[in-house]
């Protein structure tokens, strides 16, 4: 009787601490605006007006078809269908009919987006959905609808008539201004809209199994699109199947610092949260109160018994809290007791009859397979399927790169998507990053275009070349570090051909998550090999970390050329790593730089990434390269030309180095080179290399680029 007393006693304070914290929501939701659309004949003399002179300026560009008057909260707008003419049809890659909107204010409004949509989906396929054209006369309403309507996944065509309505070609040439100036491959974050997702056709059944009281699991490496999947579950589970959800993201520092009763305790808060509010959803976020780990999971059992309804908690980035956890080590005495409490609720929801699924994502499965955790039974093991998140099928990939392409005015065909395809080993995150280098490298005059195949695979071999090797890098490196024994392996796979020398399960897990090819005895594409071949050569680098301070020269060093008075051999060493450090770093900074003039080159017509850099090469011999490939070009600059081409375009590289008087300083000194030449050479000089190199290394990584 006590132990339920205390339990209430818990969930009753763990719900009123969630809603106390969290009333603004609810508020806010309360608050909203009820739109509501009524369509009737022409009474605005003014729409009726504005529609008739478009009428006349569409000669030779479309046709209206249809035409009404709508009005949408409290606002009156002319609704038209227009046919498109041929060219038109052309430009923007589509015959249907398209949706015009006459906006008839001085400041357009986030509404008329909205009315769009809504009139898009009740066309019935009539229209064309992915495009609207909207008129107005809001001076700074072309930037906005755009930029409303890219985050809606619609295409916007905004016509400004503040002065005057273009006629004939020069509407046609109005009404396609920067249609094709938005890069739609490149995406900053998880994929979340409906727009935005591609493949993975599995997860609308899986969010349906899940109401019932399952457990699943989404391992794979970074950016193979875990929480973009995690992100399209939680969406399903809501809309469609009325699960009350809790998501728990374990990278944040406020709940991977907790111990397993505070982390239970939280997660109990949000399930009351979340069964309470009408949206069905909570974020997990640290809750005061001292109690035990096993109280904790009595708090979360009551509450998922008083919500009525399912409940589904998605763990998103687990790796935080495992025992191998760098950023939180008390996990490893605390991760059995919370699993051993997760377990117990599980269970017992499941005897009860009450549906409580969990979704674990993550990058190894390892924690869910060991036996023990120091000398003790581990309560996870084999509580989560090894389950891995697989590469997109091939058709699934073919149909993201052509609907894309499409978008940016680039047609593919299925030779062409093939090749982004297969050098990105079908991973939809590589495959963004490919179709941007490829979009970046077509000029926003002339599209849309029909790309040959011939140039796509060209194309492609030179984003491996130049950005694709250390994007998978950066990937790879990060499961190889959480996974130790997968590096070798993969380097015997994937670049020495012989996976007879490597165990069977080595193998098995490599080709779970997409690394090998069908027949498990080759990498599954370029990048992959790419980047393996990249952490193998920074396995041969020094594990020491750079110096982030001079080191002070001991009295009576040696000063000399050739020997320190660390002995010979050592000193050849540490010559050996800065020349080494020195060579990988001008590979990288070329690449980082080539990127950065690729990406803003895209924003602007008449501009090539090939010309910038050859506006740092001295005229003598500026012939000898023009007309050569741009990643040729950057292979061929000298230290020198290559820091000019950072000097030069200074605006869009102060943001990686900030001060450009330390750039000067620091490059000008590994450029010195003192341990290539018959220099005097001593400690002193050896540190000044290091702290230069490590500053250099450390804009260029941190920046994110590469």
């Amino acid at each position: 009787m006590h132990d339920l007393v205390v339990t209430a006693l818990f969930v009753t304070t763990a719900t009123a601490m969630v809603r106390a914290g969290r009333s603004d929501r609810r508020d806010a939701r309360a608050d909203r605006v009820h739109l509501t659309t009524e369509t009737r004949v022409f009474t605005d003399k003014r729409l009726q007006a504005l529609t008739d002179r478009l009428q006349d300026s569409l000669v030779g560009v479309g046709t209206i078809t249809s035409s009404a008057e709508i009005v949408f909260d409290r606002a009156s707008y002319a609704r038209l269908y227009i046919k498109p003419e041929a060219e038109l049809a052309a430009t923007i890659l589509s015959d249907r009919e398209l949706l015009v909107l006459i906006a008839d204010f001085p400041d357009v409004q986030m509404r008329s987006i909205r009315l769009a949509e809504e009139q898009l989906k009740a066309s019935q396929g009539r229209l064309e959905v992915g495009v609207t054209v909207i008129v107005h006369r809001d001076p700074y309403g072309d930037d906005k609808l755009r930029h409303w309507g890219r985050e809606r996944g619609l295409t916007v065509l905004p016509l400004n008539i503040a002065n005057s309505m273009p006629r004939g070609a020069d509407l046609s040439a109005a009404l396609c201004r920067g249609l094709y100036t938005h890069d739609p491959f490149d995406l900053t974050g998880p994929a979340r809209a409906a727009h935005q997702f591609f493949g993975r056709a599995n997860v609308p059944d899986l969010a349906r199994r899940l109401r019932d009281g399952h457990i699943h699991a989404l391992f794979g490496f970074r950016k193979i699109g875990k929480t973009s999947v995690l992100n399209r579950i939680l969406d399903e589970a809501r809309a469609f199947h009325g699960v009350a959800c809790v998501m728990l993201d374990c990278s944040d520092d406020s709940l991977s610092s907790l111990d397993a009763a505070g982390l239970l305790y939280a997660i109990g808060g949000a399930a009351g949260e979340a069964a309470s509010v009408t949206d069905s959803y909570a974020t997990t976020v640290p809750l005061d109160g001292a109690i035990s780990a096993s109280d904790s999971g009595r708090v979360l059992l009551t509450q998922i018994q008083n919500a009525g309804r399912p409940v589904l908690l998605l763990i998103d980035e687990f790796d935080y809290i495992t025992p191998a956890s760098a950023v939180a080590p008390h996990w490893r005495a605390e991760f059995n007791v919370f699993f051993r409490a997760l377990r117990y609720v599980y269970q017992e929801c499941a005897r009860r009859g009450m549906p409580f699924s969990v979704v674990v994502s993550g990058v190894s499965s390892h924690w869910f397979t060991v036996d023990a955790i120091d000398g003790v039974e581990n309560a996870a093991l084999a509580f989560v399927p090894e389950a891995y998140l697989p590469p997109l099928e091939r058709p699934e990939s073919l149909e993201m790169i052509k609907q894309l392409g499409r978008s940016a005015g680039l047609v593919f065909d299925d030779e062409g998507a093939s090749s982004v395809a297969a050098a990105c080993s079908d991973i939809p995150s590589w495959i963004r990053k490919a179709g941007s280098f490829v979009n970046s490298c077509y000029a926003q005059d002339g599209r849309p275009v029909a790309l040959e195949s011939a140039d796509v695979a060209q194309l492609c071999g030179e984003f491996v070349e130049v950005e694709g090797g250390h994007l998978a890098y950066s990937s790879l490196s990060h499961l190889f570090q959480i996974y130790p024994e997968l590096g070798p392996a993969a380097v015997t796979c994937v670049l020495d051909g012989k996976p007879d020398r490597v165990p069977p399960r080595a193998i098995s897990t490599l080709g779970r998550y997409g690394l090998l090819d069908e027949n498990q005895a080759g990498p599954s594409g370029p990048m992959v090999r790419a980047g393996v071949q990249r952490w193998r050569e920074e396995q041969a680098r020094s594990p020491e970390r750079l110096p982030l301070s001079f080191p002070t020269r001991p009295a009576g060093a040696v000063v000399a050329g050739s020997v320190s008075a660390a002995g010979e051999t050592e000193w050849a060493d540490l010559l050996s790593e800065v020349s080494h450090r020195r060579n990988v770093l001008e590979r990288e900074l070329r690449e980082f730089v080539v990127a950065i003039l690729r990406a803003e080159c895209a924003k602007v017509e008449g501009r090539s990434p090939g010309d910038l850099l050859l506006t740092a090469v001295p005229l003598e011999r500026r012939t000898s390269l023009v007309g050569k490939p741009t990643a040729t070009i950057a292979k061929l600059l000298f230290w020198p030309e290559l820091i000019n081409v950072i000097k030069k375009n200074w605006q869009w590289f102060q943001a990686c180095f900030g001060d450009r008087q330390q750039l000067e300083m620091y490059s000008a000194i590994i450029n010195d080179r003192p341990d290539a030449h018959a220099k005097d050479f001593d400690g002193a000089d050896l540190a000044l290399q290091r702290r230069a190199l490590g500053w250099m290394q450390d804009r260029v990584t941190t920046s994110g680029v590469l």
